[in-house]
């Protein structure tokens, strides 16, 4: 069942807000509208297309991505969440988005879902990966040498954030 998660304490919001922003390497998939809005909200990103690295296999978007401190932003969640393929540890993050331009309403409310929730907290998310579809975002980590999965919904109006828990 969703369970609302409550209201951070102002200290901890206060330390999260000390934490340096993730940078993004977005894949080639990803529109140039969506890496403009993401550079027109003071985000550092850079893309696959911009250097040059159209075609270039996902082994080697990743190892840029990795060397070069940036998580993955991309719409390719059957590679990139293939956790043989794409390992924890060969990555700083990603993040894949379900959806396209063509429902533009709830595909920027995925974007702005993530500036809101993850692009602050590069120290928080180092290492995970991000499913975002339209209300929904599913989060995987290794935690105690354990895959573990947490699914979470936010409302739109609001930004309440819900997590799934089991009964």
């Amino acid at each position: 069942m969703w369970k609302r998660l409550p209201e951070l304490p102002d200290d901890v919001v206060s330390e999260m807000r000390r934490m340096k922003k993730i940078k993004l390497y977005a894949d080639e998939d990803i529109e140039p509208e969506v890496i403009k809005y993401f550079k027109d909200n003071r985000v550092n990103i850079t893309s696959a297309k911009t250097l040059g690295h159209q075609g270039k296999p996902d082994s080697f978007q990743t190892q840029f991505a990795y060397k070069d401190g940036r998580f993955i932003l991309t719409k390719n969640a059957k590679d990139f969440l293939n956790h043989r393929r794409v390992p924890f540890n060969s990555i700083n993050g990603v993040i894949a988005i379900e959806g396209t331009m063509a429902n533009t309403d709830a595909y920027y409310r995925m974007i702005d879902f993530i500036l809101d929730f993850i692009i602050p907290y590069a120290d928080f998310y180092h290492k995970r990966k991000f499913l975002i579809a339209d209300g929904e975002a599913t989060i995987y980590g290794i935690i105690n040498g354990q895959l573990n999965k947490t699914r979470m919904k936010y409302e739109e109006d609001t930004w309440e954030l819900y997590q799934w828990v089991e009964k």
